[in-house]
């Protein structure tokens, strides 16, 4: 899109844009019917993901190409005139595009929150990454700890909300 080559919105905006999105913030649940049991969460700053190992990643990597299978009434000379290899299976073929991407390794990253007792500390062992990457001049913002920018931005609007319609909160 023509928004991603507009340089003021790369230095100014864009930044601004991907730090309100906030912390990328993973639950794990045991769920085998009822009741459900929340195991805990981890909470991702996005910067890290711009010092993993860079690496050669794709949506669906070779998921797009299959080969006919064979049919009992044609002979192998017949099928194997037809067979071109690239039947697709209703995935976009752009999907398999492989690209250079960063990559996160959370190697037993400690969850926290759950309310079970257990021994052991519980940790998650995950990879995190972005396809396409950004561009590499694209500087990714730190998440402040303290509180999301979008939240900061609508709490004088919450307040006045608040105040004007006090009696039915």
């Amino acid at each position: 899109p023509v928004i991603y080559k507009d340089q003021a919105y790369k230095k100014n905006i864009f930044p601004e844009e991907m730090r309100s999105k906030g912390f990328l913030e993973l639950e794990i649940w045991h769920w085998d019917g009822v009741p459900t049991e929340f195991l805990g969460s981890f909470r991702l700053d996005l910067v890290k993901t711009r010092y993993g190992q860079p690496v050669e990643r794709a949506i669906c990597g070779n998921a797009t190409k299959t080969k006919k299978v064979a049919n009992s009434n044609e002979d192998d000379a017949e099928r194997e005139k037809e067979d071109t290899g690239d039947d697709t299976i209703g995935i976009d073929p752009a999907l398999s595009k492989y690209h250079t991407t960063y990559l996160y390794e959370g190697k037993r990253e400690k969850i926290a929150g759950s309310s079970l007792s257990t021994m052991a500390t519980p940790t998650i062992s995950f990879e995190c990454y972005f396809l396409p990457d950004f561009k590499p001049d694209f500087k990714f913002p730190e998440q402040d700890d303290k509180e999301i920018a979008s939240a900061a931005a609508f709490a004088p609007a919450y307040q006045r909300w608040n105040d004007i319609f006090r009696e039915f909160n």
